[in-house]
Parts: C-alpha cells; structure tokens; sequence
C-alpha cells in the first residue's frame, strides 16, 4: 500500500478552503512567487529573530545584522530596515520573557513536525503530520506564543483585530496544549501537563509605512479546552478533505473558491478565469515547482 505524508499547518488549512488553491500549492507544489510585502515582512521575521539571538550590544554589530539580512533578501531600502530593527529592539520590553532550552537557546522559531494520525483511504495509506514554525514562545506565569507580523495600510489595532479573526494562533496554541511536551522540553520541568488557561498567544505588529514604525504587541488571547476540541475539529475536517483532493490524482479539483465566496484571487485566478482546461494547464506550468515544505518558511 502505497504511503503519503500529509503535511498538515496553518497555510495547507487555509489552502484547502480551496480545492483547486490546495491541489496546485501543496500536492502538485507550484510555488507562488512572492510580493514585495512578502519578502519585506520575511526579512522582519530575519531580523527579529537574529537580534533575540544574537543580542547585538554595539551600534557595529546591529548595523551589520541588518545589512547581512538586506543582502539575504535583495533589498535595497536599508534605512526602512534599519528603523524597523531599531523599532523592534526598543519594543521587545514589552513581549513575555522568552522561554530559553535548557541548552539556553532561546525558544525562536520553534519548528514542529509531529505525527498525528495514520489514516486509510482509498486505497492508501496517509501519514498525517503536525507541522509549522512558532515565532516565539515566552513564559511568565502562562506559556505565551507570540507571532509576528508585518504590514503597510491599517492602524496596528485594525490590523491585530483582522489578525484575531485567522486560525493561526489557534492551530498554533492548540499544538502547544497537546504536544506540549514534543515541541518544548523544558515544559516537564515546568507543569505535570500543560492546561488549556496556562496557554496565550498574541501578535507583535510592525506597519513598515511609517517614517518612525514602533512594535505594537496585540492582547494576549487565551483559550479553554472547549476551544482547543472545536479548533481539533475544525483540524480533522480540514484533513478529510485534504485527503479527498489527494484522491482526485492527476485530474484538476474544482475551483470551489469561486462559488463558495472563499475565493482569494491568489496567484492561479488568471488560470482558474480561464475555464478552459487546455489553458490553465498552460498558465499553470508557468509556475516554478518544488515539494510542499512549510518548515522552509521563515
């Protein structure tokens, strides 16, 4: 029986709102190519983590953490990076001590890949794993996620509130409540079992349009066990259907993004338009591919 691993995190979810989005993306592996935001706010994400890790001391030492990372994405605007560094090395009081591994490696992207389930349908055998990359994970009375995000546009608050409203920090909040243990070690050390009230999860904001941009950390969220078995739920459904336009092999899903008013107009809608078949397999070969790999997100 043939065997496949289903990579299951918060963007294949979100994918699979789609059928069509799901199929191209995480099995056929076309590869979006990324906006300028996008890398922008990947290079943030570069930059925070490095400046938690390497806690530069000197003006030198931040001036060349932020040049090597302008290089690594091919960017040219080293003053906006510069201040938004600088902007997020004076708001980092403000986020919960940072949970550090008994090796006192501090807890920043966190990657998980955990088994969940093995599942037989249609004659195969679906290996379902857990995986996704935390931002963050700090400690101070509760264990607290936290996730950046960067933006042009709305006000903090407006963005934090949209923000709220995804399924990010619950899928990542409900994987610390039941693989506590897998994803963070030291929690042995720290509680017999980790509780549902013991989790929160906010969001640190950084607009990027702004002359002097400032780090906006968001409420902290907090959850029960009810919340976790409706974010399971909502987990198990996804991957049903998931496994369902596995089924569907060679043959093109449908563009259910289109009827059930889902529809992001991502990166496939000029070939999805087309509803021509000959011409979306043409649109869509102009994609670059490679394997479905969320671990290799920043």
């Amino acid at each position: 029986m043939q065997t496949i691993k289903l990579l299951v995190d918060n963007s294949a979810i979100s994918e699979a709102a789609c059928d069509r989005a799901y199929q191209l993306t995480c099995i056929q592996g076309l590869r979006k190519v990324p906006d300028a935001t996008l890398i922008l706010g990947s290079a943030f994400h570069r930059i925070a983590q490095r400046t938690i890790n390497e806690d530069p001391k000197t003006q030198e030492a931040k001036l060349q953490l932020v040049q090597e990372v302008c290089y690594e994405y091919n960017l040219s605007d080293f003053d906006k990076m510069l201040r938004l560094s600088m902007a997020f090395a004076a708001g980092r009081s403000r986020l919960p001590p940072i949970l550090r591994r008994t090796d006192l490696r501090p807890y920043t992207e966190t990657k998980f890949d955990v088994l969940y389930k093995t599942v037989e349908r249609y004659g195969l055998l679906f290996e379902v794993h857990l995986v996704g990359t935390i931002d963050y994970i700090g400690y101070k009375d509760s264990i607290q996620l936290v996730d950046y995000k960067s933006f042009a546009g709305k006000t903090p608050s407006d963005k934090a509130k949209e923000y709220a409203m995804k399924f990010q920090l619950s899928f990542y909040a409900w994987m610390l409540y039941r693989y506590s243990r897998e994803i963070i070690h030291d929690l042995i050390n720290l509680h017999a079992e980790c509780d549902a009230a013991l989790i929160q999860a906010r969001y640190a904001i950084m607009p990027h349009n702004l002359p002097m941009p400032s780090l906006y950390i968001g409420n902290p969220q907090q959850f029960n066990k009810p919340y976790f078995e409706e974010v399971q739920s909502i987990v198990d459904n996804a991957i049903e259907e998931m496994i369902a336009i596995h089924n569907l092999g060679d043959k093109l899903a449908v563009r259910n993004g289109m009827t059930n008013g889902k529809c992001k107009y991502c990166a496939y809608t000029n070939g999805c338009l087309s509803r021509n078949e000959s011409r979306e397999l043409e649109f869509f070969n102009t994609f670059e591919r490679s394997p479905y790999d969320p671990l290799s997100f920043n």
